[in-house]
């Protein structure tokens, strides 16, 4: 049975459109504070960040008052620099239970790295492996050699017949063998 006020409408017929009884009004503004334009949603910081400046708020500083965003943008930064550490430093424990040691490697001392994911494994040089380790998200780091990336490079021409595409390879021999070689000769320097 149709509405009494509403006209009939058909399917497959146009038909009279529904008008509301009051206008639609637009959605009110969003103020946003001066800060909010400091940081660009893009930042792999910027939940952080977000975080660091809603607890400034709870407390009870100015959500428009610059400085609180600049301080809110320098505590999301560093908690974000610190979150990485903290990853890098668990994958780095979770992948020494596995079958080899990982060298402790000091901040600046470049390394050339082994990391699997699947039957893939990636060799690259970095200067700091617990954030490298941490942007990568491997499921094993399997041994590292001081080197940079001359020794990177040389690596990679030597297993090129194992290359897929950029610095990932089929975890197959040779390349099992050299990253065996590398975890032995890591047991004996730590013995």
């Amino acid at each position: 049975m149709a509405h009494a006020n509403r006209p009939t409408r058909h399917w497959n017929s146009p038909g009279p459109k529904f008008q509301p009884d009051v206008e639609d009004s637009p959605p009110p503004a969003i103020h946003r504070p001066n800060g909010a334009n400091m940081v660009s949603p893009d930042d792999p910081a910027f939940t952080h960040i977000c975080t660091a400046a809603m607890q400034l708020i709870e407390f009870g500083y100015e959500p428009n008052d610059p400085d609180v965003a600049e301080r809110a943008i320098e505590v999301g930064r560093r908690n974000y620099e610190q979150s990485l550490d903290r990853r890098g430093e668990m994958l780095a424990r979770e992948a020494a239970k596995g079958r080899h040691l990982l060298n402790k490697v000091d901040h600046g001392t470049s390394v050339v790295y082994y990391m699997r994911i699947g039957n893939r494994c990636k060799i690259g040089w970095s200067t700091n492996i617990k954030t490298r380790l941490a942007t990568l998200n491997p499921e094993e780091l399997m041994a590292t050699e001081p080197g940079g990336r001359i020794l990177e490079l040389e690596r990679h021409i030597k297993f090129k017949d194992l290359r897929t595409h950029g610095e990932w390879f089929k975890l197959e021999e040779p390349l099992l063998q050299h990253i065996e070689e590398l975890r032995r000769h890591a047991e004996r320097k730590a013995s």
